[in-house]
């Protein structure tokens, strides 16, 4: 436009363009009433899929905090994409908007890149629940049992009352060892006898000991056997399943009754013994 050119606006110019204007709203009117209606549609529905997502939650005992985590972040992705395919079927440029939410999105994950890790392993810890609350695991170096499991972070009580904290990212993708899912664990008690023991003896006397025990596992069945000979001794082996939560207190148990056992029957236990030759010079 040439600098110092005066516009000038006529009312016929201006009838016209609002004549235009007047016809393409009434071209367009089938396009925003049937956006409209995706939209208003879309909400009530994306409601009802909300409370499928949540039933299945339930049914899966995932815990309350998640639940009303993925509820709204459901609802609110739902809600965004109907409003988006709307907002398109009315003829509105959605690609503006489409980009400002992708650029948005990419620069929070940038900036929360570790937290966002740590947020991944939580959900997929309570989803798929390789451990819960009250178990005793061994993960990253730590062991302990499982006090509280957060979306961000997992704490643990060590047997020496530590309280550790674990990040959710690198326990989601590590090794996790879980002492107590199985609802019991193998004790292994080790007894040294003489060369000259009556081993059938040591043996009947062991297993009827242990199956005698409440707190011994039926299954698997406890087993004894004997296994090397270390320094003019037999090593005994008592290998006995009880439960994880109480392995501790079992053993000691389990070891009490197993050597007053062994007196009773008059058995005695080995001595290392070991032979030195000497030569004079």
């Amino acid at each position: 436009m040439p600098v110092g050119k005066n516009i000038t606006i006529s009312k016929d110019g201006i009838v016209l363009y609002l004549k235009d204007l007047g016809d393409a709203l009434i071209d367009s009117l089938p396009q925003w009433i049937i956006g409209i209606c995706f939209i208003l549609i879309g909400w009530k529905l994306s409601t009802k899929l909300v409370g499928v997502i949540e039933r299945l939650m339930a049914r899966r005992d995932t815990e309350p905090g998640l639940q009303s985590f993925l509820r709204s972040l459901s609802s609110a992705l739902l809600k965004t994409c109907f409003v988006i395919t709307g907002a398109g079927i009315m003829g509105l440029n959605t690609a503006g908007i489409v980009t400002i939410l992708g650029a948005a999105g990419l620069a929070i994950g940038l900036a929360l890149q570790g937290a966002l890790s740590n947020f991944a392993g939580g959900v997929l810890i309570l989803l798929f629940k390789p451990f819960k609350v009250g178990d005793v695991i061994e993960a990253q170096n730590q062991s302990g049992e499982v006090k509280e499991i957060q979306i961000f972070n997992t704490i643990i009580l060590t047997p020496h009352f530590k309280t550790v904290i674990l990040a959710n990212g690198p326990l989601s993708n590590g090794t996790v060892i879980n002492h107590t899912r199985a609802g019991q664990l193998r004790t292994d008690l080790v007894f040294y006898f003489p060369i000259y023991s009556n081993f059938e003896t040591i043996s009947t006397s062991a297993l009827n000991f242990l199956n005698a025990q409440s707190i011994v596992h039926k299954t698997p069945i406890p087993q004894v056997y004997f296994g090397k000979l270390i320094d003019g001794q037999v090593v005994l082996h008592i290998r006995a399943f009880v439960n994880a939560r109480s392995i501790n207190e079992d053993e000691s148990v389990l070891m009490n009754g197993l050597l007053h056992t062994f007196k009773t029957q008059g058995l005695t236990f080995g001595i290392p013994q070991r032979i030195v030759h000497s030569e004079k010079p």
